[in-house]
């Protein structure tokens, strides 16, 4: 019977040693381990964001919409932006609707009556800048112009301008910067 039990033991120490040779023990403690569960997390939020608008003093510039040179302002002179001269090119996440604004400018107190400045006197050139090619709905800082995204893809905004008829308006550069707001 001792016999018999040597015999046993000797079994089980074989069968070990080569159930632990075909199975090294990392992939033993994998296989006798009980599954875990890990969860997975990641927030989508509403934002919008300029798009290859260089970046000069952590504000966003969109270039310049320029009116042209004339030699005179007796008649209305009329501008439409394009990208990278004035035109806002922004994306925003889908289901977002954006709204963009203007302020009055840097010399005038109500978007009503938008001025720019001559640079290198005190004189002034009156403008205004509008929400559609009709120029029937001034781009002001309130209502501004909304747009719904249903998806990520740049979207582009031209911005329409006129320079009423003006007179006694001296030659020179006159110019005006506008803040452009958006907000969702």
């Amino acid at each position: 019977m001792e016999r018999l039990q040597k015999f046993h033991h000797c079994t089980v120490m074989k069968l070990f040693l080569i159930i632990a040779f075909i199975f090294p023990a990392s992939s033993l403690a994998v296989v006798l381990n009980a599954p875990t569960t890990t969860t997975i997390r990641m927030s989508i939020v509403g934002g919008c964001e300029f798009s290859n608008a260089p970046v000069q003093n952590s504000t966003a510039m969109i270039g310049t919409m320029n009116f042209g040179s004339v030699y005179h302002a007796g008649g209305p002179v009329e501008a439409n932006s394009a990208p990278g001269q004035g035109s806002i090119q922004f994306r925003c996440t889908p289901g977002v609707t954006a709204r963009v604004t203007m302020n009055a400018g840097l010399y005038s107190a109500t978007v009503n009556n938008r001025r720019m400045r001559h640079t290198n006197t005190t004189n002034y050139l009156s403008y205004q800048l509008y929400t559609t090619a009709n120029r029937n709905v001034i781009w002001d800082a309130t209502t501004g112009r909304s747009l719904a995204f249903s998806n990520d893809t740049l979207q582009t905004m031209t911005v329409y301008g006129r320079l009423p008829p003006q007179s006694g308006v001296l030659p020179g550069t006159y110019t005006d910067t506008v803040t452009v707001t958006i907000t969702w």
